[in-house]
Order: C-alpha cells, then sequence, then structure tokens
C-alpha cells in the first residue's frame, strides 16, 4: 500500500530535523598554534617550551576544562623531570598524570573556555636524556649524538581545514654540527629550514607545515657532533663565524650551506671507503649510483616483492627513505597488522630496518635501494 500524503509530511518532517541535529553537532576544541621550542644542552638534556592557543568553537556544545599532550618517553625511562613543569603565560596550571598508557601534561585553564572562547598559553619543562638527545651508538665519550625527540598530538583537532598550525624548533648546542654519519637521509622529517645563530654559534633546526602529518604525534631524528669535530674520521667542519659583532638574533646561511655541503663529501668518501674494502676495482663517473655498495641489498630484490610489499617500499621512498611506522597504515590504507606483517618480511630481507624513537618506530629503507629507487634503478625490467 503506497503511503498517504500525510505520511510522506511526516517523513520529511523527521528527515529535516535530523538534519538540523547533525548540522548542530558539537565541535571539539580546535588547536589554533602550536609552537615547540628545543634547546638542547652539551650533556643531552634540554628544555622545551610550548606556545598554544586554542579555540573553542561558537558552535561548541561543551566547555573545555583541560588538554592532555602525550610526553613520547623511551619505555621505563621517565626522562621529563616534573618539578621542573612551569607555566610560562596565560592562566593555566601544567601537571604530569601517569596512566597505563604512559605519562601525559594535562593543561588546565583557570576557569573553563566556553564555546567562542580562546585559550593561549605556554609551559616549560626540562628532560634529561635520551628525551631529545642521546650518544650515538651509545658511547658517552663519543662526539656524536642522534636527536630522537618525539612528541604526542594534543586532544584537540588539528587539521588545516580549521587553521591549523603547527611549528616545531631544534637548537643544537653550541659549536655543534649537522653531521650525516649513515647513509639514510641526514633529517627526518626531511627538509627542515635551517638556520645559524651567528651570536650564540649554534645551529637552528624547524620544521613547519606538521598539522597535515599523519599518526598521533611527531618524531624528529638528525645527527650531530659536540664541539670540535673528531680528527679520526672526516666530518663536516663547524660553521664559520663571520669576523665582525653581529647584532643579536641575527642569521646567517652561508655557513650552514658549507656545512650541509660537507655531509655531503662525507657521505662519498664513506661510500669509497666501502668500496674499497669491498675488493672491487675503483668506482668509476656514475658509479655510486649504479651499483651496489658491499652489505647493502641489491636493487633488483624489488622484483620480487609482491605489490603489497612494493607499495610500502615505494611510500618510504617517496618520503625520503624513512618514517614512522605508524603513519604507514594511512599513508598505504593498509591495517596495523597488514603492515607489520609486510615490515616483518621486508625486514627479514634487510630491505628495511627499524628503531626506536621513543615510543615510535621508525622504519627506514636500505639505503642503496633507496638512491636506485629514485634514480629509476630498481623499477621492474621487462
Amino acid at each position: 500500500m503506497p503511503p498517504t500524503p500525510e505520511a510522506l509530511a511526516l517523513l520529511v518532517l523527521v528527515a529535516s530535523a535530523a538534519a538540523v541535529q547533525v548540522a548542530a553537532a558539537p565541535r571539539g576544541a580546535v588547536l589554533k598554534n602550536m609552537e615547540v621550542f628545543v634547546d638542547i644542552s652539551r650533556d643531552d638534556s634540554c628544555s622545551v617550551e610550548v606556545r598554544a592557543v586554542v579555540t573553542n568553537p561558537d558552535d561548541g556544545q561543551a566547555e573545555l576544562r583541560s588538554i592532555r599532550l602525550p610526553l613520547q618517553e623511551a619505555a621505563g625511562n621517565s626522562s621529563v623531570l616534573e618539578g621542573s613543569l612551569l607555566p610560562v603565560y596565560g592562566d593555566v596550571s601544567v601537571s604530569i598524570r601517569t596512566t597505563s598508557a604512559g605519562r601525559s601534561i594535562i593543561v588546565t585553564p583557570a576557569d573553563p573556555v566556553g564555546p567562542g572562547g580562546e585559550l593561549n598559553f605556554s609551559f616549560r619543562f626540562n628532560a634529561n636524556p635520551p628525551f631529545c638527545s642521546q650518544p650515538y651508538g651509545g658511547n658517552v665519550n663519543s662526539s656524536f649524538r642522534v636527536v630522537v625527540f618525539s612528541i604526542g598530538k594534543p586532544n584537540l583537532t588539528i587539521s588545516p581545514e580549521v587553521g591549523s598550525r603547527v611549528e616545531v624548533s631544534i637548537k643544537l648546542p653550541v659549536d655543534s654540527g649537522v653531521i650525516q654519519l649513515v647513509p639514510s637521509p641526514i633529517f627526518y622529517p626531511p627538509n627542515p629550514e635551517i638556520q645559524l645563530d651567528s651570536w650564540e654559534r649554534r645551529v637552528i633546526l624547524t620544521w613547519g607545515g606538521l598539522e597535515s602529518l599523519p599518526g598521533g604525534g611527531w618524531s624528529f631524528r638528525l645527527y650531530y657532533y659536540r664541539g670540535h669535530p673528531p680528527t679520526s674520521i672526516p666530518v663536516a667542519p663547524n660553521p664559520v663565524i663571520p669576523n665582525r659583532s653581529p647584532s643579536r638574533g641575527e642569521f646567517s646561511p652561508d655557513p650552514v650551506i658549507f656545512v650541509l655541503l660537507g655531509t655531503n663529501v662525507v657521505t662519498l668518501i664513506l661510500a669509497l671507503l666501502a668500496w674499497r674494502r669491498s675488493g672491487n676495482p675503483p668506482p668509476g663517473p656514475g658509479d655510486l649510483f649504479n651499483r651496489g655498495v658491499q652489505g647493502f641489498v641489491e636493487p633488483s630484490i624489488i622484483r620480487d616483492l609482491d605489490p603489497d610489499e612494493r607499495t610500502v617500499v615505494e611510500i618510504l621512498a617517496e618520503n625520503q627513505g624513512s618514517m614512522p611506522q605508524k603513519d604507514l597504515p594511512y599513508a598505504s590504507g593498509f591495517s596495523k597488522s597488514k603492515i607489520s606483517r609486510i615490515l616483518k618480511r621486508l625486514e627479514g630481507l634487510g630491505i628495511v630496518s627499524r628503531t626506536t624513537s621513543g615510543k615510535t618506530k621508525i622504519v627506514e629503507l636500505d639505503p642503496n635501494l633507496f638512491v636506485a629507487l629514485r634514480s629509476g634503478e630498481g623499477e621492474p625490467r621487462g
């Protein structure tokens, strides 16, 4: 029996009411701006300052009473010093809460932020290694260091679509320089902005646009040396300080470019030394990109992978050869369990390796395969 006009009218009214309810659904608080400043000391400890602006949308239907920022500490190592946690500005209190999932910083406004309101605040804390920096290879007497800083995403809406902006800056100790200790990319994420504070003789690396990164947080990795470059191996020189008295806060890009060029020379020398130990003839022009270095996988192995495995390898190659494991399901569309199975096989073949940064696993593509894929050698041949 067809519906009567009265029944149809009732259905329209119900549908309209449902649409109004959906449109009026409460929105969560939005992170409009967050800047994180990491200042690393020569003893591998660091101070961290977080500045943020949070808004509660006009159509929000709940008050913002607290903000949670997960701390990405190494398992069993409470590096962040709770007694050093202090608000810098804004009418807020800050504390550390411990749960089975780990420790988090809790920011509590003095008064709840209602719909249409805004909270502008900053806090800082100190942390011991390995929260920010640690000796490369575990040798505390070495001049080489690795930054493995990670920070979790707060329980807020973060997206370019809502105008979020996230930026992280890491300042290396005095007279330190970036160096390439391994064949993988120097930085993760790639392509930070690099500046030299000539007044303090310190290198500053800044990553912007982080609001668009997937996953549950942000992880950063880079290698550097402290003090004067060691004489036992070729390394990038110290930044050259201009022979004048610059004004405070002035930056000069030229020495930084010199440092980065030096790291490429180091990579070339290390590759040549590996070739020499292999007993093969000296490489000719272009050989570094056309032949394998002993100990690395051959690019031809890519042709033996199934489509899903190749997809993961290609994603890594597109991200400068390295990315957190937690970001791979988002990038590939595969489930977490499927990614784990694929990585286990790729790891067994020597195609990838995994290292731990706090609670985050970083997946790195074999450097020889990475170069081959970027140059096209790893593509399947008919």
